[in-house]
């Protein structure tokens, strides 16, 4: 099959070529077949479009995970990387990170598709999500102290002048 790339999608594709990482490829090849327990010979992006190998390695990430069946029929091979697709979504990869079918199936975007399988790579690695503590909300009960009977005092960080009662303010969370 010959691509024909005139114009903007010509600029396009030679964009992306330009941005392939083969190092980056070959990590993630190492990757899967460390968890596999396969070679993957030729051009990783061909050997990963039926879809197979992907599902061998969501089932060693987390076991039966993903169907798939080895059959050469298209519509086949594409249920098979949907399949790898969904589990990554359950893994929690970001969407943002996720390649679409078509970016393998078509090699239309290689470099997604790398990219899809570094971030379960972090992921399942346990490298994946920052971790950061969420700021607890101060709860009503905690904002305004009904017994208190000040009825004017401004915020020393921001000046703003406070509601009668309140013990932060309202315009910059400080307390009052």
């Amino acid at each position: 099959m010959t691509d024909y790339h005139f114009g903007l999608d010509a600029d396009l594709a030679n964009k992306r070529a330009a941005l392939y990482d083969k190092d980056l490829e070959n990590d993630t090849r190492a990757w899967i077949e460390s968890l596999i327990g396969e070679k993957i010979n030729g051009d990783l992006i061909a050997a990963l479009k039926s879809g197979v190998i992907l599902c061998k390695l969501g089932n060693k990430i987390k076991d039966k995970s993903c169907k798939s069946s080895p059959s050469s029929a298209p519509f086949m091979q594409m249920e098979n990387i949907n399949s790898f697709l969904n589990l990554c979504k359950q893994q929690g990869v970001a969407t943002t990170d996720l390649f679409m079918t078509v970016d393998l199936f078509e090699a239309k975007n290689p470099n997604q598709v790398i990219q899809g399988l570094q971030a379960l790579k972090r992921i399942t690695s346990g490298g994946g999500k920052p971790t950061t503590t969420a700021k607890t909300a101060p709860t009503p009960a905690t904002i305004f102290d009904t017994t208190s009977k000040n009825t004017a005092s401004f915020c020393s960080q921001c000046g703003t002048k406070a509601v009668s009662g309140a013990r932060f303010c309202g315009s910059c969370g400080n307390q009052i």
